[in-house]
């Protein structure tokens, strides 16, 4: 039998800002969270970085004053005449509390523009993460294919070789730009883009361009059934789309589960009323709870089928 999954098993975005350098007087610069970090958290960097000249291969480090250890998950840089750089960084809070995140990229060598953006994000991992690429010239931006699974945070970086206006892609919003180098762009989603993405966008004018791109994984995806009954062809009741909210009787928000997953269909219902107004059929095995739903009281019945 399945319940209802609650709303803090889903992942959320908890906060995100931005911060860098334009021009940069050196090989550094800082973000910092407008609100203390919660300790078990994923905090993810986005650095979209420009150089007039580069004299090696890009490599980045970053750290923050709550001292996780930082992993790339990826980088990329169009290197020519100049060098458009981006990368993503990831960590685990270790301790709760304000936290300024700190990007030295390059071998020490004097950007001329670096833009950070930083994101905390609860229920989500990078455990599993997927990741794509891209470099080009043009205005469409694209990435190489990347597939993820129900539930993941979408995030590209890019960088630009002039200042320019950037269209976040079907599905995505854009980050707040961190600089007015107008050359560092960031755009995420959590839901509306289909699998798989090239994390797509685009820019107001012909240009070099690097981005990257990450899927990272909810991590607490739908639990595997119990039971797998054949499907009743009806129901009754009202059907609750993925996601629908409901209240229990001790005042906790739940989350209706829904979609296909494990090779199964999750689906759920609502049942006004007491529980004698659920079909028999739907008494035998199937998980639910007393609650409130659209402004009335019932059975909110979440069931999986093969």
């Amino acid at each position: 039998m399945v319940a209802p999954l609650p709303a803090s098993a889903l992942g959320t975005v908890v906060q995100q800002a931005s911060g860098g350098c334009s021009p940069c007087a050196g090989h550094s610069s800082t973000a910092v969270f407008a609100s203390h970090v919660t300790s078990g958290n994923l905090i993810v960097v986005g650095i979209s970085a420009f150089y007039g000249t580069m004299s090696g291969p890009y490599t980045a480090s970053v750290s923050d004053s709550l001292s996780p250890t930082f992993t790339q998950a990826a980088n990329i840089c169009n290197v020519g005449v100049y060098a458009n750089c981006a990368a993503i960084f990831y960590a685990t809070a270790s301790s709760s509390g304000a936290d300024t995140v700190t990007v030295t990229a390059n071998n020490g060598e004097t950007m001329n523009n670096l833009d950070i953006f930083v994101y905390e994000l609860n229920g989500l991992t990078a455990v599993g993460a997927t990741t794509g690429t891209g470099q080009s010239t043009g205005t469409a931006i694209s990435t190489t294919s990347t597939a993820f699974g129900a539930g993941a945070f979408l995030l590209s970086v890019l960088n630009v070789y002039g200042a320019t206006t950037f269209t976040a892609g079907a599905g995505f919003a854009a980050s707040a730009p961190s600089t007015t180098s107008m050359q560092g762009f960031a755009e995420y989603a959590l839901s509306g883009v289909a699998s798989p993405t090239t994390f797509p966008a685009t820019i107001g004018g012909s240009d070099s361009w690097a981005a990257v791109g990450i899927a990272l994984v909810s991590s607490t995806p739908p639990p595997a059934p119990n039971l797998t009954p054949s499907c009743p062809s009806t129901f009754g009741g009202s059907f609750m789309p993925a996601g629908a909210t409901f209240m229990d009787g001790f005042g906790n928000t739940w989350v209706a589960p829904g979609g296909s997953a494990n090779g199964g269909t999750y689906s759920s219902y609502f049942f006004p009323g007491l529980e004698g107004n659920i079909p028999p059929p739907m008494l035998q095995g199937w998980g639910g709870t007393y609650g409130t739903y659209g402004g009335q009281q019932g059975w909110i019945i979440s069931f999986y089928c093969a």
